[in-house]
């Protein structure tokens, strides 16, 4: 699988999610903008890619939201914007963006503009390692499976197979013992 690409879109994400999944990226997209710093450092990703395209303040927001994490992790901030909003590519750039795209543009030029956006990040840090993983806590599932995958700590904090979470707390390794689960490994719903 390709390399990790931050997604954030309100109003596509399905849309990009597939375009690139199709060019090689492992998209890991999501719709809301809440805990988008946390979910983008979790992402391991060295692209985020906003989508202000009819959601100006929200992506505006996202933007405040990772551009330190982006910075202190070397990765390149494309940020897509409607042309009636082109006005605050300003506003994008000081508050972090490093790239912008307005729209109407084609999927080959927004492959391209990833691509760019990826050459930067590699040529700024270069070496993929995360350098501020946040908690680190993480899901992905995808519509239609019934199956969850974990990051390793949310993998830590789970319950064993067929039993429910609590609120109750218990050390690691008597969780690990009990769970059985392995980052990345699928957890069934």
């Amino acid at each position: 699988m390709g390399a990790p690409l931050f997604i954030l879109s309100f109003r596509h994400r399905d849309e990009l999610t597939r375009l690139a999944e199709g060019a090689g990226w492992q998209p890991i997209a999501a719709r809301r903008g809440d805990q988008a710093e946390a979910r983008f450092l979790a992402s391991g990703a060295s692209v985020a890619l906003i989508d202000a395209r009819g959601a100006l303040d929200e992506g505006l927001a996202a933007v405040r939201a990772i551009a330190d994490a982006a910075e202190a992790n070397a990765a390149a901030l494309l940020v897509l914007v409607s042309r009636k909003d082109a006005r605050a590519l300003d506003a994008f750039h000081q508050h972090g963006a490093t790239h912008f795209l307005v729209s109407p543009f084609t999927e080959p030029q927004l492959l391209h503009a990833l691509l760019f956006a990826r050459r930067h990040a590699e040529r700024a840090g270069g070496d993929g390692r995360r350098r501020d993983e946040g908690d680190g806590t993480s899901w992905r599932w995808h519509p239609g499976s019934r199956s969850v995958e974990l990051s390793p700590r949310s993998a830590e904090s789970a319950p064993p197979p067929g039993r429910r979470a609590t609120t109750s707390h218990s050390a690691p390794e008597e969780r690990g013992a009990r769970r059985g689960l392995k980052a990345g490994e699928a957890w069934r719903l």
